[in-house]
């Protein structure tokens, strides 16, 4: 009777080690709860995988690879995503309450209608995430890149939002934003901001994109963007100085073949255009 006792147990601890992927409930309908019978566990590669309504609560998937994985509905609550790829994943609808996304890459994730109280994604990509009518309030996006993001809707309420790149980002419809903070976000003329909000009120930066450099042309050197040196022909060092423009060689009248030297050359040509002026 001990015996059996023994045996029961060590397959009741069997069993739980492995970690299949369920979903709390059948949205695929297709008559089984089981996704993957891979683990959730730290460094797993669910890429491509269907995961709807995944139950992934306090899951720990840092490092993994998720890329264009559907997470669609799922529970992802308290999870913990840290460094985690989740490129072009599709996030819509998903429980993220305090998830944490430190330095994850979410670039061109679906993100929409998903819910990130209190969600930390300090350092995150989010460049080109889709996050309209996504629940932000109390999300950490401390210097996250949200380039060409799409936050129409959001709420920001207390989100912080210091140090973000909101380069392109459109935050029209946007929610409470009067209570996030902004202090260091940089933004440009592509950037659309809620109706009546004041970026410099906020204590954000305008970053025009633009990058100066030190443009060396035959007449001497100016400070400018490298398109503008390009069209002059000039040589553009990015952050440059004009201590570094080497001087044009003086000019030689005499010299009708440019080659730098007055020889036998330079007479044949002037011989060859002697004559009455046209």
């Amino acid at each position: 009777m001990k015996l059996l006792c023994t045996t029961v147990f060590t397959l009741a601890i069997t069993t739980a080690s492995f970690a299949d992927i369920f979903q709390y409930a059948d949205c695929d309908e297709n008559g089984t709860l089981l996704l993957t019978e891979l683990d959730a566990e730290l460094g797993v590669d669910l890429s491509g995988l269907y995961l709807g309504c995944a139950d992934l609560v306090q899951a720990n998937l840092s490092f993994a690879n998720l890329t264009t994985a559907d997470l669609s509905g799922a529970n992802l609550l308290a999870a913990n995503l840290s460094y985690v790829i989740l490129l072009g994943a599709d996030l819509s609808g998903a429980t993220l309450m305090e998830v944490y996304l430190y330095v994850a890459n979410l670039e061109g994730a679906d993100l929409s209608n998903a819910n990130l109280y209190f969600a930390d994604l300090t350092y995150a990509n989010l460049k080109g995430a889709n996050l309209y009518n996504a629940n932000l309030r109390n999300a950490n996006l401390y210097n996250a890149n949200l380039t060409n993001a799409d936050l129409r809707n959001a709420n920001l309420e207390d989100a912080e939002l210091t140090g973000a790149n909101l380069t392109g980002a459109n935050l029209f419809g946007a929610l409470q934003w009067q209570t996030a903070t902004w202090t260091g976000a940089t933004y440009n003329d592509a950037t659309i901001f809620p109706e009546g909000m004041n970026p410099e009120k906020y204590g954000m930066i305008y970053d025009s994109g633009i990058v100066n450099g030190a443009c060396c042309v035959t007449s001497g050197c100016a400070v400018m963007a490298e398109a503008m040196c390009t069209d002059l022909g000039g040589t553009w060092t990015e952050a440059g100085s004009c201590d570094d423009c080497v001087a044009p060689p003086e000019t030689c009248d005499a010299d009708l073949d440019g080659d730098g030297e007055v020889k036998v050359a330079d007479l044949l040509l002037l011989i060859g255009a002697w004559g009455a002026c046209p």
